[in-house]
Parts: structure tokens; sequence; C-alpha cells
């Protein structure tokens, strides 16, 4: 009976982490663009958040974008002497290794300048750069990580691994092919290959992993290898998690809005009309909240002080601790703070170090009432914030609200397009845009506050579009798409505002902008259904649309 080696697990799978996250965002984004205004998104499962922080804290996120610089650079070199590459080992001092076919060539390709050559194999140093003009393309190798060979990690074209062969006992045996089957999966739908029969294959010979009295040979190339081999409950996790990413968002009036735990009841006071049938007056337009503070989260992140002066904090983990709680004011719990800022365990005193620096900060900037405090001294495990410093998000919300009630109580747009102005000055880009915030992603705050700026901009241009005016509906439907370009509704509103003054030069080159925006999007060449037949409709071109 013969023994083999451990298997990678994935506190070592950091290559395929990447993977699964680029997919997770790719697929948010795609759901995100085709959601209606108003639409929210479900929260994660506690099981499906921790995945994801789990996964994001494997990400090698440099070696994977210099993987793909180098293999796009030499797919091109070898393409020329008509090449094909199989596979590439990345080392961590970022030397890649690119493997390719010389049994069908007379003589292997030319190497690039600067790149080191053997007969099967070309090897990038850590110190190679491409040559400045050389495509700038970005995204990940169409690669599978199979393993690690010693302290380099092997990756595989996907069509090599449809052909490698895996020799062993059954139990690990199963357990190696289940997991590449599934890094295969990520892979080809992460790069989209074309289906059917343009689908790259290869004829080159099936490979064999095997195992010997110790360990995993990868054959022909003799080489010793730790496998990947993942538990069948932990990919299944996964797998839930990604389709967690792809599912449908739910009508806010379903499903729990995240906004729901991040804006307390005291910020966006109504007043209630009375219960009385025979005395019922029309109610009041939601009331504004008063602030000292803004936690700024639609764009970069920092703190505002209500004197416009920006706060200065000594530690970055500080300003993370108050877009944490600006977001959980219900739940705002030391333990719960500490789980989402670190992916490992932190000391007590880290943990407190960090809580009296945001205290410290906020109170340097502007002193507090007596008696009370910015951020509150934790209550058990409760973290108070204090009710004026809120998020950008939160004027957000209450100046729609407000808009939503001068629209319901007023047949005049006159006081709506104010409100809807005053909040969507408020987005300033993409939400934590530059942060890194992994949490945010994890749970679903980032795509609700994406919604959240891009159904703004869209019921602001649509509003400005009924009052004749163009160019405040463009710049509403510009700051949209510069927090989630190409979401159809706002290149929908976009073409109608252009067909609304008769420019169908306009039209078509937003059209046009459209696919273009296409073109580096590996899941979506062709454009919306829908959306292709407005512009059609309003282009009266069936060739350009």
């Amino acid at each position: 009976m013969r023994a083999t080696g451990l298997q990678v697990g994935w506190s070592e799978a950091g290559f395929l982490a990447a993977g699964v996250i680029g997919l997770l965002t790719l697929m948010r984004r795609h759901r995100l663009q085709r959601l209606s205004a108003g639409s929210v998104v479900d929260v994660p499962t506690d099981d499906s958040e921790q995945w994801e922080r789990r996964l994001r804290s494997l990400a090698p996120e440099p070696i994977v974008d210099r993987l793909g610089v180098v293999w796009r650079a030499a797919s091109c070199a070898a393409a020329q002497g008509s090449g094909e590459l199989l596979g590439a080992l990345t080392a961590p001092d970022g030397a890649v290794t690119v493997l390719f076919r010389t049994d069908t060539l007379p003589m292997p390709p030319t190497s690039p300048s600067g790149v080191l050559s053997a007969p099967d194999r070309w090897v990038y140093p850590g110190t190679w750069r491409p040559e400045p003009s050389a495509d700038a393309a970005r995204g990940p190798a169409p690669l599978v990580n199979v393993g690690r060979c010693g302290r380099d990690a092997l990756h595989l074209t996907p069509s090599m691994c449809h052909r490698l062969v895996v020799d062993g006992p059954e139990a690990e045996r199963d357990r190696i092919v289940e997991s590449l089957r599934f890094a295969v999966e990520v892979c080809e739908t992460l790069v989209a290959p074309p289906p059917g029969p343009d689908r790259q294959r290869t004829s080159a010979p099936a490979w064999v992993l095997s195992a010997s009295e110790s360990d995993w040979v990868l054959n022909p190339l003799d080489l010793v290898i730790v496998p990947i081999g993942l538990e069948r409950h932990d990919i299944a996790a996964v797998r839930a998690l990604l389709a967690a990413g792809a599912g449908e968002a739910g009508a806010p009036d379903v499903l729990p809005s995240v906004a729901s735990d991040s804006l307390e009841p005291e910020l966006l006071l109504h007043l209630s009309a009375p219960t009385n049938p025979d005395t019922r007056v029309e109610p009041l337009p939601p009331v504004l909240p008063v602030w000292s503070f803004m936690v700024r989260l639609l764009g970069p992140v920092d703190v505002l002080a209500f004197d416009g002066r920006v706060v200065a904090f000594e530690r970055s983990k500080a300003v993370e601790l108050l877009c944490w709680l600006v977001l959980h004011r219900r739940a705002a719990t030391r333990e719960a703070a500490r789980t989402a800022l670190w992916e490992a365990d932190v000391r007590d005193t880290t943990f407190a170090n960090v809580v009296s620096e945001a205290r410290r900060a906020l109170s340097r900037h502007l002193a507090v009432g007596t008696g009370d405090d910015w951020l509150g001294k934790p209550r058990g495990e409760h973290l108070p914030l204090h009710i004026e410093v809120v998020s950008d998000a939160d004027l957000v919300r209450a100046h729609t609200a407000r808009a939503t009630w001068f629209r319901s109580n007023d047949t005049s747009l006159a006081r709506v397009v104010p409100e809807l102005r005053s909040a969507l000055d408020l987005v300033r880009g993409a939400p934590f845009i530059g942060s890194g915030y992994g949490w945010a992603d994890a749970e679903a705050s980032t795509s609700n506050l994406t919604l959240l700026a891009v159904g703004t901009a869209l019921d602001l241009g649509e509003a400005e579009l009924a009052l004749g005016n163009v160019d405040g509906a463009f710049a509403a439907t510009s700051v949209g798409l510069a927090v989630l370009p190409g979401h159809e509704e706002l290149v929908a509103l976009r073409l109608r505002t252009h067909a609304s003054c008769r420019d169908s030069a306009g039209a078509r080159h937003e059209w046009q902008m459209y696919l273009r925006s296409l073109v580096d999007d590996p899941w979506q060449s062709e454009p919306s259904p829908w959306l292709k037949e407005l512009a059609r409709d309003l282009l009266s071109d069936p060739v350009t649309a």
C-alpha cells in the first residue's frame, strides 16, 4: 500500500482563493449592473461571510497579478513561433517559469529579451518587467493552481487539467480530482473561454500525477509536488458562496436591507399622524439628521467634521472601526468588531488602543458635551456610537426619503430635485474605494451602498429629464456610471436623454461607449438584449445597435 504526502488545503491554496474572490467580484458586478433602482442585496449567511473573509485573507494578490502579466507576454511571444503554453511555476521572489510544448516543433520558440531559456521552458526572473509598449491589459492568467513544488506553486492550463491522469489511493485520488474539477470550473468561468468547438483544447500527451511511496510525482516533468486536496464539504461551502454572489436581489419589502441596521431610528425622525381616521392629517417630511461628524463611505474613506475639515487619525484601523460602527449601530459589539476588522485573533490591548484612538481623534477635533463621548465607553459588549456621528449613506437616505415624501405629496418636482441633488452630491465614487475592507464586501455592504448611489443617480436623472434639464440628467447619470460602469438602466436613461433632444450623434456615441465597455468584460461580449432593442428603436439603425 502506497503512502501519500498530505494534500494542500485552503490554507495554502491562495491562488484558488484569489480566483474565487475574482469570480465573486465579477458575479456581483454583473448582478448589480442589471438591478433596478430600489433593489436590495440580501445579507449573506454567517457561514458565507466567514468563508469570504477567509478566502480574502489567503489571496496572494501581487503574485497573481504578476503571473497574469508574464503569461500574456509569454503567450504573445510563443504565438510567433506557434508554441503552445502548458503551465507555469511561480516562486516567492516573483520569478515565473513558463512551461511550453516542444514535441511538435522543430525547435523551441525564441525566448523574449531578458528571459532565461531552456528546451521546454522560459524563466522570467523576479526583476523582469514588460516593455513599455506592451499590451497593458490586466486580469488573471487562465491557469489552474494544481499544488506546490517545494516553495513554488504549480499551475496548468485548464486544457492540460482536462488531460491530467491522477493515479493513487482511491480516497486521496478522488479528493484531488474533485478539487481540480472545482478549480478548473472557477478558472474557466472567470476567464470565460468560448463555448463549443472554439474552446481551446490541447493535443499534447496526457500528463500523469501518480503517488509514489511518500510523494506525488507529475510526469513527464518528473516534478515532486504536493497537490491540492480540498475537503468536499469545504468545496460545497465555497460553491454556496458563489451561488449567493450570482443570486437575485429581492425587493426592499421582502428582504431585510442592510440599511435597516445602519441607520438609527433617531436619524430619520418622522412625525407620525394621529391614528384617529377622523382627525388624520398629512405627516410632515422626514427630518434631516443633525450631525457633527460624517463618516464618508461613498468614495475614498475618511471622516469629515461639520466645520468642513477632515479629521486626522494616527491609526488607519480607527477609521475602519468607525466605518464599521456606522453600519452596525444596533449590533455593534466588541467581539463582532474584532472579528470583522482582524482576520486573526488580536490582543485586547491592540483593540482597546484602536477604540481609544477613534475616540480621541474625534474629541481632539471637536469637544463633546460633558459626560458624553463620541465613541462611548463600552457597556459590556456594546460599543455605543454618538447619534451625531453619521455616515454619508445615512444622509443620502435621509435626502431621498424627503424626496419621496415631496413626490407623494406634491405634484411638482420643484422640491424633489433639490433633495436628490443634495443626496447625489455626497457620492464621490465607488463605496470604500481604495480601502480594501474585506468585511464590507463579505457582508454585502459594498453592494448595497453601490445600489444606493446608483439608485439616487437614476432617480435624479429621471427627475431632471422630466423637467427638461438635459445637462442635469447627463450629470446625474455620469456620477452613477462612475460608481458602477455599464449599469443598464443608467445607460438606457442617457440614450433616452439624447433622443429627447434629437441628438442622434450623441446617442450613437453613447451606444458605442457602452459597447466598448464590454470589450474588457470576459463575461459579456454581447450587449443586454433589452438595451440593444432600445438602442435599435432610438437609433433606427439595426446595424449599429
